[in-house]
């Protein structure tokens, strides 16, 4: 028929007898194969989608194929009918294989793109396996080779340092009776220099001949240091056991140190960590002391976690204790009558405090059960000084010894004392000659104990830092700062500048720093103190701003420098500047770090008590 509508099947590509449109796709099938696709894979043969026979629209138009009608099995229309059926069937089954086969490749394909990949890691890794082992063998025969080479020559300087040893104790014996001249020469001084230092080496002995005069004359003064003060040892020297006290006290530190130095600051803040994440922690930050008479001239912390506490000292001549949790003024000591120049928090009896005045007193604080500081001694340092020289002499700095039951005071006319705390005695009164007291010169500037207990490092006004041995009270050491690495229009510029304002040995007591007002950190390693024309013997930062307080970190890795404005923090040996913090108006006049670096605590003249950390609950 020309009119009939022709219609092919999807499927089986055949004639469609009762040809139906799909709803989703719009493909047309024949019923029948169609429902015989679904009745096996409940979906779109073409698309594969879910789909099912309510999906499906029969087409009915009046010109389609009529269907033959059914006749029986032995007709030849009934065998035609038969065929027609497997052929579908057929076909459907070769459309399924056609699309198993697609999908077949592409999996095969991807499967060999994954091999091929795999086949070149393995490679790539066996060559890495076979470098690495041929590198440690490599290693392993250059460090024994290395090895054989340490062993001689450690072989070498042993030997050497033996001959050494034997050559020095002979020019001992030969030179031991113009110890002192040496030493002054080692430090580049002039002939001038060594007489000063023979003299102030002696200054000992003169003052205790002095003493013993006024302890016969029977002065008030005596009398009043004894009531006032405590106690004061006459024979101004230690005994033999507090000696023997001293000297293993600081062997055991020093072994300590040694074993300490060799472990790796794993718990120690990073310099990245420093210069990227610390700021300025506004809520952790306060301001203390009278704004009348403003600036804190002093500060210290408890030393251990979590640095509950912080005391400091100002103008207004109030020391005051704060909790940094709290940010309470938890006792404000009063009791001096002129500016506080020091302040000292005791390292195992942590409700102790030592303060040092300009009215030449020096108070120990201590925490009554009724919850109030009370001032337990008070030392008179005018009267601790003999008649002749009996001025006002105000207390800049104290040191508190590693036996923790003595500790040290130094007075603006150069004169040092040792105390005992639980005696309440002054034991050694090391007073510098009248007339360097009389023309302010050879007057102290700072002072600072070394960690091991023994040695004293002392700034003074004449441009010099002196070396005392706590034992003898003698003089070790004389550095000349006037001119040391400078040149000449700096040197005479500023000259009454270059005298050192601060000090501070690192952990390990190699290191000793020291500024002045010139803006010059002067860093002398003091394992080369017999060599001091070594260039590795004394290092000069130049800041450019004037320093008045230096600080080491409890690690001894970082090195801070206060300045007008603010802090710099520098590495220790390399002595490289790694991070600048400006968070003060005035002068920075103390520094502390907590454990590890974990914060960095500063006061200033501008009254301020700054935290920088990197965040701000610590």
């Amino acid at each position: 028929n020309s009119e009939s509508l022709i219609m092919f099947c999807t499927i089986t590509n055949a004639l469609c007898k009762e040809p139906v449109v799909s709803s989703k796709t719009g493909h047309i099938f024949e019923k029948d194969a169609l429902q015989k696709y679904l009745h096996v894979h409940h979906t779109c043969p073409v698309s594969s989608e879910p789909m099912t026979m309510e999906d499906v629209v029969e087409i009915k138009h009046a010109h389609l194929p009529s269907e033959p009608k059914q006749l029986n099995a032995t007709s030849i229309p009934s065998l035609l009918r038969s065929m027609q059926n497997e052929w579908d069937q057929l076909m459907l089954e070769s459309y399924q294989l056609k699309q198993r086969l697609q999908d077949t490749r592409q999996q095969l394909s991807h499967s060999m793109y994954q091999y091929d990949a795999a086949i070149r890691v393995i490679a790539r890794l066996t060559q890495e396996r076979d470098r690495a082992l041929q590198e440690a063998t490599d290693t392993q025969e250059k460090m024994a080779a290395v090895m054989t080479q340490i062993e001689t020559f450690k072989a070498e300087a042993l030997r050497q340092a033996k001959q050494a040893e034997n050559a020095e104790q002979k020019q001992n014996v030969d030179d031991n009776d113009e110890e002192d001249v040496d030493m002054a020469a080692q430090n580049g001084s002039s002939k001038h220099q060594n007489k000063k230092v023979d003299d102030d080496a002696t200054d000992g002995d003169s003052n205790a001949k002095k003493m013993e005069l006024d302890d016969e004359s029977g002065t008030e003064v005596s009398s009043s240091s004894k009531t006032t003060n405590g106690g004061v040892d006459n024979s101004n020297k230690l005994s033999a056991e507090l000696l023997d006290a001293i000297v293993n006290c600081a062997s055991e530190l020093s072994k300590l140190r040694k074993r300490e130095s060799k472990k790796a600051f794993v718990d120690l803040v990073s310099m990245n960590v420093i210069h990227d994440e610390y700021h300025h922690c506004d809520k952790a930050s306060y301001v203390a002391h009278s704004s009348s008479e403003r600036g804190i001239n002093c500060m210290d912390m408890s030393a251990a976690h979590p640095h509950s506490r912080i005391v400091t000292g100002g103008n207004d001549a109030c020391v005051i204790v704060c909790n940094r949790h709290t940010k309470q003024f938890e006792y404000v000591l009063k009791g001096h009558g002129k500016h506080i120049y020091d302040v000292k928090l005791h390292p195992t009896q942590p409700d102790m405090v030592l303060s040092a005045s300009a009215d030449s007193q020096c108070k120990i604080w201590k925490l009554q059960r009724d919850d109030a500081y009370e001032c337990v001694w008070n030392i008179d340092h005018q009267s601790l000084t003999t008649a002749a020289a009996a001025t006002e002499d105000g207390v800049l700095a104290l040191s508190i010894h590693p036996l923790h039951d003595y500790f040290l005071s130094g007075t603006v006319s150069g004169n040092w004392y040792f105390h005992c705390l639980s005696k309440q005695k002054t034991l050694i009164r090391y007073q510098a000659k009248q007339q360097q007291q009389q023309q302010q010169r050879g007057g102290l500037q700072c002072m600072q104990l070394h960690p091991d207990g023994q040695l004293l490092a002392v700034g003074c006004r004449d441009q010099t830092l002196k070396i005392y041995d706590v034992r003898t009270q003698q003089i070790g050491y004389t550095f000349d700062l006037s001119n040391a690495g400078s040149d000449e229009e700096s040197a005479g510029s500023a000259a009454a500048d270059s005298c050192v304002s601060c000090l501070d040995f690192n952990e390990n007591g190699y290191y000793l720093a020291g500024g002045d007002r010139n803006g010059i950190v002067n860093v002398w390693d003091l394992r080369k103190i017999n060599k001091s024309k070594d260039k590795q013997f004394l290092k000069r930062i130049q800041v450019n701003q004037r320093v008045q307080c230096v600080q080491f970190d409890p690690t001894g890795q970082y090195l801070a420098v206060g300045q007008p404005n603010g802090v710099l923090l520098y590495l220790s040996k390399k002595w490289d500047r790694f991070a600048e913090f400006e968070y003060h108006k005035k002068d920075v006049s103390a520094i502390r770090f907590a454990q590890n670096a974990k914060f960095i605590v500063t006061a200033g003249k501008d009254n301020n008590v700054n935290f920088i950390s990197n965040y701000d609950k610590f």
